[in-house]
């Protein structure tokens, strides 16, 4: 039954008792701090409790990329708990949804596990710098700059770029100055 009244509350209306049912078609929010720790072959995955009244299970897909869609030939598990361990060779990328008791299921969240991946054992066979080669600065300047000569002349440098040895004077080359 239904109340109407007037705004000053002088008056009421009273409507004819009627029957119906009120359907449940709102989806539980997404669980929250969902993450996921790769170690030793398995990916340790944990998010927040749901806080919805109706709240039923949490369904877990697996894939490689963060775009992929949930469906049942990528479910994982079906869980009520907030933590799941899943055993895989290598790790991979994972989607929660919240589900309620009128299977309204809540948005994918998605998370990828972290922790070290791919690292062996044995040590690195070597390692070391080394110089560039051929070494550009090795040449000994034929006019005593620390410039480069481009071609074999006896000539000195000069202020600018020199077309008979094809080198730039730097500190150093006696003509520099002039």
């Amino acid at each position: 039954m239904i109340e109407g009244r007037r705004g000053d509350g002088t008056q009421w209306w009273y409507s004819d008792p009627m029957s119906g049912t009120s359907a449940d078609n709102l989806a539980p929010a997404s669980p929250a701090s969902f993450f996921a720790v790769w170690s030793a072959g398995q990916s340790k995955l944990h998010w927040t409790k749901s806080a919805e009244s109706d709240f039923k299970e949490y369904w877990i897909y697996s894939g490689d990329w963060p775009n992929f869609t949930p469906s049942p030939s990528n479910l994982v598990a079906t869980v009520s708990d907030t933590g799941y361990t899943h055993v895989r060779a290598h790790p991979i990328g994972y989607k929660i949804v919240a589900v309620d008791v009128h299977g309204n299921a809540s948005v994918a969240r998605w998370t990828q596990p972290s922790g070290t991946t791919g690292v062996g054992d044995a040590l690195p066979v070597a390692f070391a710098f080394a110089p560039v080669t051929p070494n550009p600065c090795a040449a000994k300047p034929h006019c005593g700059s620390r410039c480069l000569p481009r071609r074999t002349s006896r000539s000195p440098c000069t202020t600018r770029r020199d077309a008979a040895c094809g080198c730039w004077p730097t500190r150093g080359c006696p003509r520099a100055s002039t």
